[in-house]
């Protein structure tokens, strides 16, 4: 097709704009993926939060329980109880609030399947706490068991805090990916954009300064 000088400038023109919506529309789908990774990140960073809490109240329950073996009087043992008392409720508290977390399909997989250890735990320590107050020999003799449940959920719980980690670093890893898929698809496009319109643009400007305002080239842009 033979193009005027004029309607070659003006289809270089339209080309740039094309380029520059290609731009956008690229800018907005990263942003758009980076989105989902920063929300998964921060999913996953509060979940891990609560995961080290939970850690934190499944040992202290531990000390509670050699606390009440090693008390030497009522009020040593009802220091005992109480703690436990406040750190199970605790434990449950953050557990409840682990599960609340909108994290992925498989780590809240992983959450169910410790759940069920965490009970047992808990139940293990407060019958510990118990047993210790009528009878500290019969309570040492079952120490034994409580740190098998312990050690139970300390594999789980350590299980756990690792694939949220290795979440959290996918999600980074995408976020990173995209980042650099993004600029360089913008950078390609930008060339074009600029390049060609420019290469026309000179090319015109050359038959102006001729004089040559009349001449029709084939194709243009």
């Amino acid at each position: 097709m033979k193009l005027s000088i004029k309607h070659q400038l003006r289809l270089s023109y339209l080309v740039t704009l094309l380029f520059c919506g290609v731009v956008g529309l690229i800018g907005y789908l990263s942003v758009a993926s980076l989105d989902r990774s920063m929300d998964a990140i921060s999913v996953n960073g509060a979940a891990l939060r609560e995961q080290m809490q939970a850690d934190m109240m499944h040992d202290a329950l531990r000390g509670d329980v050699l606390a009440a073996l090693l008390a030497a009087s009522p009020e040593e043992h009802a220091a005992a109880r109480r703690d436990a008392d406040e750190h199970a409720a605790s434990f449950k508290q953050t557990m409840a609030a682990l599960d609340g977390q909108d994290t992925d399909p498989a780590i809240k997989a992983a959450i169910a399947r410790v759940r069920p250890d965490v009970d047992a735990y808990l139940a293990a320590a407060a019958r510990m706490v118990a047993l210790a107050a009528g009878d500290q020999a019969a309570a040492r003799q079952a120490f034994g068991g409580f740190m098998d449940s312990f050690r139970k959920l300390e594999a789980g719980m350590e299980a756990l805090s690792e694939l949220i980690q290795k979440d959290s670093d996918a999600a980074r890893a995408g976020g990173d990916a995209v980042v650099v898929a993004s600029t360089l698809q913008i950078e390609l496009v930008a060339l074009a954009a600029i390049v060609r319109p420019l290469e026309a643009a000179i090319a015109i400007a050359d038959r102006i300064a001729q004089g040559d305002l009349d001449r029709q080239d084939s194709g243009g842009g």
